[in-house]
């Protein structure tokens, strides 16, 4: 007949013989788990074992507030530090024991998870896996007791904390929703003396609306990303009857979150159902206990303060200096909030949409600046490259949050910035009618919103683009003012010589201006390589024929074909 599993684990203790350990040698932490492993090792956690491990045993059950069961398998683990991810079947070869035997230490192992003792991670298979808690090995490095991570008695901000990492591990499936909602649980009863604790209590949700109330207040604080979606909401939860349940009654405007005032659609926007904001309510009820300035610096690291725009001449051709003289005249301060209250008054939106095009080095970017400059308005220069994020549902996110952030701006600010869209091609050009492609519809749902935002601007947007062949239709019945930036006619290309280049006589700026019909980027190109010239020959002057010989060198073709770069 075959070995029975109890004979054969009999066996193996029966074979198994502790080695020999100093009993005499003072402990420390390291010390004391070296001698729990080195007396662990094959030995299934036997009686025996725990008889002649005692010393150390009972040495860190007091340092570290656990029992010597737990000891012992917290021990092992640290053995295991090194690795990644430590899965069950290690601890139990490291033993000489079954799985099963670890498993009936089920209790223990959650009792070290639950302090953090050690995380539970994600594993490439499907067996449990865990890695060593760092502070724990922090202290037992330092010689230090350790007691776990408590969380009772918690200040607001250590409390937001462990919010943070709960929803972490959620996010990183390291525990399912019912887990999740369990750590929430213990954290609120353990923090009854916080305020906000108090006041989720009054609102009296249920479970699924409170863990959703409890996201979006984790990601007003601690993070930059305030935008919830949909499927931000449907990740919490394991079950799909409860995620269709949440957007069935949030599509119909009927959740108790949205009817409390705890979220609201983003932008106050009723006909974007996938995104959503903590509420008025919520923030001012709920977070009254933190200090949330911090919170809003990120909303204004991109701001260009107009005081430390410098002045530059720049040189029109008539047509585009009539039309930027009345743009500057619009938007100077005094006029521009008469202009909106009247537009309203009308039944029209009070924002001014703007749309700078034309050419490469025709001063598109500078001319957005100097108008900010004039007219005292700030900047919020906008990265159109982080909008357009690799990942799913990131892009739309990152627009909304800039939206909503500039209407904050603007709503605290006696004079409203310019959000500057620069080198804008990317994201005006026509949508894709063809959406089976993943990227294909995600680009077209990052021009949606756009689109859906200009419509409820507030503030002004200039956007910045050398291609309007391929732009939107939608985008272009969207900007209210459009200037066309066409290279510099003759007289007007003669005056940025000289302007550029001082010491050119007349004469010479006009034979310049007549033979190269460059941009004013690419003048000033070639005046900055004049000015490199100088200094290397000590000169303050440049012949005219090594100036003409710059110019031909701006060139990538012959002067027959005279196709130009810009900028």
């Amino acid at each position: 007949m075959g070995m029975t599993t109890a004979n054969r684990r009999s066996e193996t203790r029966a074979e198994w013989q502790p080695c020999k350990i100093d009993n005499r040698k003072a402990l420390t932490n390291i010390d004391a788990i070296e001698q729990v492993v080195m007396l662990a090792e094959g030995s299934a956690l036997c009686p025996t074992f725990f008889r002649v491990a005692k010393r150390p045993l009972e040495y860190l059950a007091k340092r570290l507030m656990l029992t010597k069961e737990q000891v012992a398998l917290f021990s092992v683990f640290v053995n295991f530090s090194d690795r990644s991810q430590i899965e069950l079947r290690d601890i139990s070869e490291f033993l000489g024991c079954t799985q099963i035997e670890i498993l009936r230490r089920a209790s223990d192992l959650e009792y070290l998870r639950r302090l953090r003792y050690i995380w539970r991670t994600c594993s490439s298979s499907h067996a449990e896996s865990y890695i060593i808690s760092q502070q724990a090995l922090s202290a037992i490095k330092d010689n230090r007791e350790f007691a776990g991570i408590q969380t009772t008695n918690l200040t607001i901000n250590q409390f937001f904390e462990h919010l943070k990492k709960y929803f972490s591990e959620r996010d990183a499936s390291q525990c399912d929703s019912n887990e999740l909602t369990s750590n929430i649980d213990k954290l609120l009863e353990d923090n009854k003396h916080l305020m906000f604790v108090t006041k989720l209590k009054e609102y009296k949700l249920d479970k699924n609306s409170q863990l959703m109330l409890l996201q979006g207040c984790n990601m007003y604080v601690n993070s930059e990303d305030t935008v919830i979606t949909l499927n931000d909401i449907t990740s919490l939860y394991e079950y799909e009857y409860i995620a269709r349940d949440i957007i069935t009654k949030l599509n119909n405007n009927d959740h108790p979150l949205l009817t409390l005032g705890l979220l609201k659609h983003f932008g106050d926007d009723v006909t974007s159902p996938d995104y959503y904001e903590l509420g008025r309510v919520a923030i001012e009820e709920l977070l009254v206990e933190l200090n949330l300035s911090i919170h809003k610096q990120h909303m204004v690291q991109h701001i260009i303060s107009h005081s430390d725009i410098s002045a530059k001449q720049l040189f029109y051709n008539e047509r585009e200096r009539r039309q930027i003289e009345e743009l500057e005249s619009l938007l100077c301060q005094e006029r521009f909030k008469a202009i909106c209250d009247r537009l309203e008054a009308k039944g029209f939106r009070r924002g001014f949409a703007i749309l700078l095009y034309g050419a490469p080095g025709t001063g598109k970017t500078e001319t957005a600046l100097q108008i900010a400059r004039t007219t005292g308005r700030d900047i919020i220069d906008v990265n159109v490259s982080e909008l357009r994020n690799m990942y799913v549902g990131e892009s739309e996110k990152s627009v909304k949050r800039l939206f909503s952030h500039y209407r904050t701006i603007v709503a605290e600010s006696e004079v409203a910035p310019i959000l500057l869209f620069n080198e804008a091609d990317a994201i005006i050009s026509k949508r894709s009618e063809d959406i089976s492609h993943a990227v294909d519809k995600m680009e077209n749902a990052l021009q949606n919103i756009i689109l859906q935002e200009m419509e409820t601007l507030e503030g002004i947007l200039i956007a910045t683009t050398n291609l309007t062949q391929n732009m939107d239709r939608a985008f272009e019945r969207r900007f209210l003012y459009k200037i066309e930036f066409h290279a510099p006619e003759l007289q007007t290309r003669c005056a940025i010589w000289q302007s550029m280049l001082p010491t050119l006589c007349d004469a010479d700026a006009m034979t310049l201006a007549h033979t190269y019909d460059f941009s004013g980027g690419q003048i000033e190109n070639i005046a900055r390589k004049c000015t490199v010239a100088q200094i290397l020959s000590s000169s303050d002057t440049l012949p005219f024929e090594t100036i003409r010989t710059l110019c031909n060198e701006e060139r990538l073709d012959s002067l027959q074909n005279r196709r130009l770069i810009g900028f």
